[in-house]
């Protein structure tokens, strides 16, 4: 997908008239599309590793925002909101969003496609229109660890699932 800057500013500009996200959101996002737009998609020095975790959450705010007009139009608003609300968080730049289907995938994986092994969150819509959060060890490795919450508490418990992804990954490597 080829990144298209005056599109994004007019999403994140819409999503702020809506009252999706705040004006500091709204800045956030933009300053990261400005620094998307003149840089190259996928360094592999770990050092810009946090600009492409940002940059990958961008590109799940275009994805989110395409769903609108889906089939998956009933999920779609929900998962957007996160999208939107943590992407323009400071945590963003350590987690790395992705999807599959159109669950919203995170983890702390350096390049895009997780390896069998590679622990991440999933975060689904489920028939009540809930958030469901859980955690895996890798695919196939699902962790007892799930939660269901709505959009009140998403932010908040999703932390909780992200504080432990961080230290079973990269936190484990920096405190050794």
């Amino acid at each position: 997908m080829k990144f298209d800057y005056e599109q994004a500013v007019r999403k994140f500009r819409s999503h702020y008239e809506r009252g999706l996200i705040t004006s500091e959101e709204l800045d956030s996002l933009l300053q990261i599309a400005k620094t998307r737009e003149v840089a190259p998609a996928y360094d592999t020095s770990s050092q810009d590793l946090p600009d492409r975790n940002k940059e990958s959450w961008i590109e799940i705010i275009a994805f989110y925002e395409a769903l609108l007009d889906s089939d998956y139009s009933d999920v779609a608003p929900l998962l957007l909101d996160l999208v939107s609300r943590f992407g323009a968080t400071p945590r963003a730049e350590r987690f790395r969003a992705g999807q599959s289907l159109w669950h919203l995938m995170i983890s702390t994986a350096a390049q895009r496609g997780l390896k069998d092994h590679e622990p991440f969150v999933a975060v689904t819509i489920n028939d009540d229109f809930q958030f469901q959060i859980e955690y895996w060890e890798g695919f196939g490795k699902q962790s007892d660890d799930i939660a269901i919450c709505d959009a009140t508490t998403v932010l908040v418990i999703l932390d909780q699932f992200l504080s432990r992804l961080w230290s079973d990954t990269r936190g484990k490597h920096i405190a050794q």
